[in-house]
């Protein structure tokens, strides 16, 4: 169940909850982070698929330098 987070300090924040137990989660999911991490992973992807290309023609090129 979603309740209400009020500001309490500059960085702290409060809720009330009523008596009982209760399990409490806070969850920050904004979507320029998650943006940001696909783009991470893409960007990864195509680094390494250059590397291994150029890594691939070093190899071949010094292969056949030396004949």
């Amino acid at each position: 169940k979603n309740i209400p987070i009020y500001k309490t300090d500059y960085l702290l924040r409060g809720m009330q909850l009523p008596a009982g137990e209760h399990t409490l989660e806070l969850r920050f999911e904004p979507q320029s982070y998650t943006i940001g991490i696909t783009l991470a992973w893409i960007s990864l992807v195509i680094q390494i698929g250059i590397a291994i290309y150029f890594g691939f023609i070093f190899v071949r090129n010094r292969k056949s330098s030396n004949g």
